[in-house]
């Protein structure tokens, strides 16, 4: 018999070693890969080492045409080919090309491909979909899988299958070889010499396995950041190692994070894995905890741990993850892990929903900290507590603002040149949200006589929403009707046309530079009311550029510093009342601000003023709001605290040319000081 491997990925390079050792061995097999992964080519020459394949053919797909790529597989002798084993058929150029050729007569087999061959259907019509301008400009590859053309799929596990294509499912033996001493020398040598892989103990207790999601345009790159240090720090940096993908890996996603990564960078998870616990490692892989957003590595850990005895922690964090694309990527994932919870009830399988359960599950896994304690354990259930208190916070603030229908929108103007995006000049107006349309008209007449470069119009500060402008325009000072087309705004555009905004503080831009008494914008909106989907959309907040991951782990930590503070019954005036400053100045009118604002309105101390860019209502007791320009009115005040902690020494320097006193300090510093 002669069989056919199509492979672009070093892991069904692995596969197709185990079919190719053991259950074809006698066969004659020919290899076909393709240029797309460098750690892929660089194992040709490896491949070529271990005689196991009358022929290794290279196809070069890389930045290549489709006409081009079309010659290079016709050059290849399939027709005396009698079983050709698939992996993704729906992925790489010359792999769609193949199995659109391949005679009626030859046996296609649908092979192990991670955890996407186990629900196959579902997993191809979302990557052809997500392919979708790929596939109109390359009308010549036939998209569209015939998988009646399958005769059988063979699975590592067949028991997680979905049973989506009515066909024989075939379980691969791998286990058979590996526990027959007489076969699992030569078996494990030829696998290492086949990836160049040499075995050194990992030498972390935790391994996280990188995924290519922002790569993949899954998730925004800063979002993954921010996610990595998050995931780092819940762990401890010297407890957690970094396994890349063997395909797809930016370094630079990791610039500045102090963490190790393993060796061998190339190599498959699998083959690392086989190579611990078949040395004896059983009792230290039971320790390690392998963690991942939903790696196909974990389920294989996981389905190998229980043909070879090893109980694996395995931890999955898509349910702490925002992705765009959830419904295909976690829903099956969630089927595939209750299977094999279902098969094995030691398998060590944790879905954490927080940032506290992961860390909580990590130590006790680890046994580096007791929650045993009474005291221990009350203090975790507190930090759960405040974390889940915060998502519920914010649900419930965006209900009680929706209750109370009347809300103003703004729109403020640039007509300085020099003044860069600094818009001085705003106009306000009072609407009704309970209507699912919308008419805006902002009356401009008392500026006619200004050239209006550009406007910026904030809708409804502090409500998570979806908007969408059918017109937007402006009257000139000619009375002549001008419609408004480049456009700008913090969010994203759906399929119908409506914008989700990445922050509370949503906007978009129109470019005028005309002389003009109005503006009128006309759309639909829709204000999110659904617990998950607000909570989506905080996590969303994370995305935004402003949000870097950096800056938003020191806002994180300062409430969390704040907030232990208030646990330990230590007050934030302490600082003030110790300092005598008594007249207090804040800048900045958001979230931060605010709270400082209630806590210093219960003590001695008094808020004079806040300072912003601009005017809203703040509290009942009318405490004036000034612009930068006015502190010159304000310079008996004692001290001014700076809130945005990102902006610090940009806000304090822009301060210092109108406030003579120059007491200035971040809340961050008055934080530090109170723990220290």
């Amino acid at each position: 018999m002669k069989i056919c491997f199509q492979c672009h990925t070093p892991y069904q390079l692995f596969i197709i070693y185990i079919l190719s050792a053991t259950t074809y061995v006698n066969d004659d097999k020919i290899l076909v890969i393709n240029d797309c992964s460098e750690a892929l080519v660089n194992l040709i020459d490896n491949s070529k080492k271990i005689k196991l394949w009358s022929d290794v053919i290279k196809i070069n797909e890389k930045n290549k045409d489709v006409n081009y790529i079309y010659k290079q597989v016709e050059k290849i002798n399939l027709n005396d080919v009698d079983i050709v084993h698939f992996f993704a058929p729906w992925g790489p150029v010359f792999s769609r090309i193949m199995f659109n050729s391949i005679n009626e007569g030859v046996k296609c087999i649908l092979t192990e491909e991670g955890g996407a061959t186990y629900t196959p259907k579902i997993c191809a019509e979302n990557i052809i979909k997500k392919n979708k301008i790929f596939n109109e400009n390359h009308g010549k590859i036939k998209m569209d899988i015939e998988f009646s053309r399958f005769e059988e799929i063979w699975l590592l596990d067949k028991d997680l299958y979905d049973n989506s294509l009515n066909i024989k499912v075939r379980e691969i033996n791998l286990v058979e070889y590996l526990k027959n001493e007489n076969l699992k020398e030569g078996f494990i040598r030829n696998l290492n010499i086949l990836f160049g892989y040499k075995r050194k103990d990992i030498g972390k207790n935790i391994i996280f396995f990188d995924q290519y999601l922002s790569e993949g345009r899954v998730i925004d790159f800063e979002y993954e950041r921010f996610f990595i240090k998050q995931i780092i720090r819940s762990c401890g940096k010297d407890n957690i190692i970094i396994k890349s993908h063997t395909s797809f890996f930016t370094k630079e996603k990791y610039e500045g994070i102090n963490v190790e990564f393993t060796e061998n960078l190339n190599v498959p998870w699998e083959i690392i894995y086989i190579n611990e616990v078949l040395c004896g490692e059983i009792e230290k892989s039971n320790k390690k905890i392998l963690i991942s957003y939903n790696s196909s590595a974990l389920i294989n850990s996981a389905i190998l741990g229980n043909k070879l005895g090893v109980n694996p922690n395995i931890m999955f964090l898509f349910e702490l993850i925002d992705i765009e694309s959830s419904k295909a990527l976690t829903n099956p994932l969630s089927d595939i892990i209750s299977k094999l919870k279902s098969k094995n009830v030691n398998n060590h399988i944790f879905l954490p929903k927080s940032f506290t359960e992961l860390k909580e599950i990590t130590d006790n896994i680890l046994e580096s900290k007791s929650y045993k304690n009474d005291e221990q354990q009350r203090k975790l259930q507190k930090e759960k507590s405040l974390e889940l208190d915060f998502f519920k916070k914010i649900y419930n603030d965006n209900l009680e603002m929706i209750i109370h229908p009347i809300k103003n929108t703004r729109i403020c103007f640039k007509v300085n040149e020099e003044k860069d995006y600094d818009y001085d000049e705003w106009i306000e107006q009072r609407i009704n949200i309970n209507k699912d349309t919308f008419t805006i008209k902002f009356d401009l007449k008392s500026y006619s006589d200004m050239r209006i470069l550009s406007a910026h119009w904030s809708i409804i500060e502090g409500l998570y929403l979806k908007v969408k402008m059918d017109k937007v325009s402006y009257k000139t000072i000619d009375e002549e009707i001008k419609v408004l087309s480049n456009l700008s705004y913090n969010g994203e555009m759906d399929d119908q046309g409506y914008i989700s905004f990445e922050t509370l503080y949503h906007y978009v831009r129109f470019d005028i530079n005309d002389y003009i008494k109005e503006i009128a914008i006309t759309g639909k909106w829709k204000f999110i009311k659904n617990y998950d989907e607000i909570i989506h959309f905080v996590y969303r907040e994370i995305n935004k550029k402003k949000f870097e991951s950096d800056q938003y782990l020191s806002y994180y930590g300062l409430m969390n510093k704040w907030l232990n503070l208030k646990l330990d019954n230590i007050y934030i005036e302490k600082y003030f009342i110790h300092n005598s400053y008594n007249r207090i100045g804040i800048y900045g009118c958001g979230n931060i601000g605010i709270n400082l604002f209630k806590e210093l309105n219960k003590s001695s101390v008094n808020v004079i003023c806040f300072i912003d860019k601009y005017k809203r209502e703040v509290s009942k007791k009318q405490t004036p709001i000034i612009g930068i320009r006015e502190l010159e009115k304000y310079n008996d005040l004692d001290l001014i605290v700076v809130t945005p902690i990102n902006s610090y020494e940009e806000i304090k320097k822009e301060l210092s040319l109108f406030y003579n006193n120059k007491k200035i300090v971040s809340i961050k510093e008055i934080i530090d000081n109170l723990i220290s």
